[in-house]
């Protein structure tokens, strides 16, 4: 049987994080746009879970529970 740990959190915060992405131009001419890398769960534990592009319905406050499952071996 798996072992399972399951950890009490709050989230501390859901952000959305960007990139700098060059566009043109050298030195003080260079151009670039922030582009976005995705949503982030931040939680009380340390974790920082990245969510993709979508917002998720998390926020600020929410109690959950994280669960860690280790898998059986791969053949």
């Amino acid at each position: 049987m798996p072992e399972i740990l399951r950890y009490p959190t709050t989230i501390i915060s859901v952000v959305e994080r960007f990139e700098k992405k060059f566009l043109s131009g050298v030195a003080e001419d260079a151009k670039f746009e922030n582009v976005s890398i995705g949503y982030f769960i931040i939680t009380d534990l340390g974790i920082v879970l990245p969510c993709g592009q979508g917002k998720p319905e998390f926020t600020k406050g929410d109690r959950c529970r994280l669960t860690l499952e280790k898998m059986e071996k791969l053949p």
